[in-house]
Parts: structure tokens; sequence; C-alpha cells
């Protein structure tokens, strides 16, 4: 059975329209950055890798809507936890622009390393049901998990910050 609806919804992802396999695949291109470059530079890869999937869910936002109509029901049809997850991102983009050279030069401690990989995996498992959630619209279970994955996300998301804030000063770390 739940092979069957994994082949239905990876189907459903081949037979969307073209302009959302491209903001689909840009998707996964912000995600191989993020994930691929993590070693090199930190805070850049963040940086590269979470703007590009913000554009492309924006790009995802604006294939929805049906600019003929001016009603804002494409919007509210749209994948909430899609909208919400451009919010973490956007609060992980600001995080890591407020400690940038920290975080290149590794300077900050290594709980926010093991938060900052928390926080990548659970934006990946969102995008992938968020994705899943899009196609298949009239699936309310993704939008569940979605929420779920996200208030996991916010929660990480402000560890991280106390951990920079509360432990990177002038460029030291204190160590707990």
């Amino acid at each position: 059975m739940i092979m069957g609806d994994l082949a239905n919804y990876s189907q459903r992802i081949l037979d969307a329209d073209k302009g959302q396999q491209i903001f689909f695949a840009f998707i996964f291109v912000g995600l191989i950055i993020k994930i691929g470059l993590t070693f090199v530079a930190a805070a850049n890869a963040l940086l590269w890798g979470y703007f590009i999937i913000i554009f492309s869910i924006i790009g995802l936002i604006f294939l929805k809507v049906d600019p003929s109509k001016n009603n804002m029901n494409a919007v509210k049809q749209l994948f909430q936890p899609l909208l919400v997850l451009i919010i973490v991102l956007l609060w992980n983009i600001s995080i890591n622009l407020r400690f940038y050279n920290e975080i290149n030069t590794q300077a900050v401690p290594k709980q926010y390393f093991m938060w900052s990989w928390f926080s990548t995996i659970l934006i990946v498992a969102i995008i992938f049901i968020s994705i899943l959630g899009y196609v298949v619209e009239e699936e309310h279970a993704f939008k569940t998990y979605g929420y779920i994955l996200l208030i996991f996300n916010f929660i990480v998301t402000a560890i991280q910050q106390v951990v920079l804030e509360s432990f990177t000063v002038d460029g030291f770390t204190n160590i707990f």
C-alpha cells in the first residue's frame, strides 16, 4: 500500500508542470549547497543554500497564484508549511549574518554545529514533506507532519541562537 502511494506521489511530481519541476530542482540544489559546502565555509553555505531555497519557494508561490483573479484564495490554498518554512530559513540566515565571521572561522561552540545539523535534517524533512503536500493538494496529513517538524525546527533554531549569543563573546568561545 505504501509503495503504491509513493509511486503515485512520485508520478504526480513528474506530472507537475515544468516550472514547478525547475523550482523543485532549485530547492534540491540549495540543499546540496548547504550540506555540501558546510565543511568549507558553514555560514556561506547556509546563506547561499537557504537563499536559493527561499527563491524557489517564492517561485512556487507565483506559479500557484492566478493573476487573472483578484483574490487571495490561491495563496490560502498553498501548502502553508512551505510559507512558514520561509520564516525559519530567514531566521537561520539572520543568525548566520550576525555571527558570519565567527561561524566561518569556527570560533563558536561545537554545540552550535550540532544543533545546526539537527536544523538541516529537519529542514530536509520539511522540504520533502512540503513538496509532497504541494503536489498532492488534498492530503492533510502532510500539513500536520510539516507543522510538527516546523515546531521542532523553531526550537532548534532558538537553541542555536542562544548558544551563539550566550557563549560567543568577541570572537572567543566559552565552552561549557
